[in-house]
């Protein structure tokens, strides 16, 4: 029996097609068909050895290079670059975790829909690839029915496979173009930039140079370790916004864009090298980031020291920044109130929790460290952190402004706050995701109304994650 393989196609879906017309299940197609051992080894097919490249050859009848090319062997593999969401905080954040027998696998259901046999593509089994090109869409990370992630399994699954449609057996959808979301141009070309780069190993990047891919990469996870520290979760929202308003999007399109996504970081890095070095040293100081070398010292940690190319790269760009207790005491001391007049200001104020906070500040204001004071105040060291951090992004009347309740608002209020939070795709699940916190200021600019955390909270139907 013949099947012959598509350009493009991957080897796994090359596989799962075949074992489908002989009635297997991945996890006997390559076992009975070709002698190779797949339960342990489910993503052997992305750089198999020669032995195997040639049995394979042997028994289909094709090329050794046609069977070479549904694979990965001739393109440069670093730091688990191939990884699901590997450019999104989450796969940076877990890079070194062990590989899922079954993995996500994001795909382009109108290149799927027009398929006369569908096939999964090469390129989308790059966990760091967001867009397909020929249709400048997003790719579909989850079926538009049921929500259920879609998957391409490893080699080593028990059940059959049927590629074009929903994975979930409750569902078995089958997928077409109907919510296909568009992508930008920006997005796109970035992403043919970077897989030329990785599929040759080396080459010029525009603004940067000569750069190698483990370089590339090693940057890319320099960026994301700026962007998803705690400390800078109101801080890179300056950033986006910057970001959205130079690539001509109205600034709500800010909230619309999934960043922690393979997609936003995409984006992130096409506005970056479009003026580097320039725009790398004003990211860094919107998101305030700490030093080159406390940088590269969070990415040695996370998945391995990175090559000795990128310090000499990023020599220059990324400023030296003073210890955040240094940025709160700036801030602190440009407040107009001096500590006895915040400390008067709080004996006149009857909100208990704006009281503490007053109380707070002014000792902070008075020379106070922030341990110190949270030990005096009976707080958590965290809870003045956050204080100080919301103080700095938001102005001091974010924090001692008086905050209203859920029952303050009408229900007609009530509904159009909650149906912007439903439309707000920054509300995911995970410790990147918006907090309450985030709700309560973006609510606030938007609509005129502060609410306490709790009510923003409360607000979200599909509930946000904990503060």
């Amino acid at each position: 029996m013949h099947v012959e393989p598509n350009d493009g196609e991957a080897l796994c879906s090359w596989l799962a097609r075949l074992g489908q017309r002989l009635g297997l299940r991945p996890v006997d197609t390559a076992l009975q068909a070709f002698g190779i051992e797949s339960r342990h080894r489910p993503e052997w097919w992305r750089r198999p050895s020669s032995a195997e490249v040639a049995i394979l050859a042997r028994r289909t009848g094709l090329a050794t290079e046609r069977i070479e090319a549904m694979t990965l062997t001739a393109w440069a593999h670093d730091r688990s670059d191939e990884r699901h969401e590997r450019f999104g905080a989450r796969g940076f954040q877990s890079q070194r975790a062990r590989s899922a027998t079954v993995r996500p696998t994001p795909q382009c259901s109108a290149c799927l829909s027009a398929d006369e046999t569908p096939f999964i593509r090469l390129e989308w089994m790059i966990g760091w690839v967001a867009v397909c090109r020929k249709h400048l869409t997003h790719l579909t990370a989850n079926c538009p029915g049921c929500g259920a992630a879609l998957n391409l399994p490893g080699l080593s699954l028990w059940r059959p496979v049927v590629i074009g449609r929903c994975t979930s057996t409750r569902c078995e959808r089958q997928m077409d173009d109907s919510h296909a979301a568009p992508a930008l141009a920006v997005v796109s070309d970035i992403q043919a930039r970077l897989l030329r780069l990785k599929h040759d190993g080396a080459g010029p990047l525009p603004g940067i140079g000569w750069v190698t891919w483990a370089t590339l990469v090693g940057l890319v996870d320099l960026v994301l370790s700026a962007l998803w520290r705690s400390r800078a979760r109101h801080p890179r929202e300056r950033l986006f916004r910057r970001i959205v308003i130079d690539n001509g999007l109205d600034p709500e399109q800010r909230l619309q864009i999934d960043w922690p996504s393979n997609y936003g970081t995409l984006l992130v890095l096409a506005w970056l090298f479009a003026e580097w070095p320039g725009r790398m040293t004003e990211a860094m100081e919107l998101v305030r980031a700490p030093s080159l070398p406390e940088l590269v010292g969070f990415v040695g940690k996370v998945g391995g020291a990175p090559d000795g190319q990128l310090v000499k790269l990023l020599a220059g760009s990324v400023p030296d920044r003073p210890p955040i207790e240094v940025e709160w005491r700036r801030w602190l001391d440009s407040l107009p109130e001096t500590a006895d007049m915040l400390r008067e200001r709080s004996w006149r104020e009857f909100r208990q929790g704006a009281s503490e906070r007053l109380r707070a500040l002014a000792d902070l204001r008075a020379g106070m460290d922030v341990a110190t004071v949270a030990r005096r105040s009976k707080l958590r060291t965290t809870t003045v952190e956050r204080w100080l951090e919301t103080g700095m992004e938001y102005g001091l009347d974010a924090l001692i402004s008086e905050q209203m309740h859920l029952s303050v608002l009408d229900p007609d209020q009530r509904a159009v706050i909650s149906d912007w939070l439903e439309s707000v795709s920054r509300f995911s699940k995970g410790p990147n995701a918006w907090c309450a916190e985030h709700a309560q200021h973006e609510i606030a600019i938007r609509f005129g109304i502060l609410l306490t955390p709790s009510a923003a909270h409360s607000l979200y139907r599909r509930s946000l994650p904990p503060r």
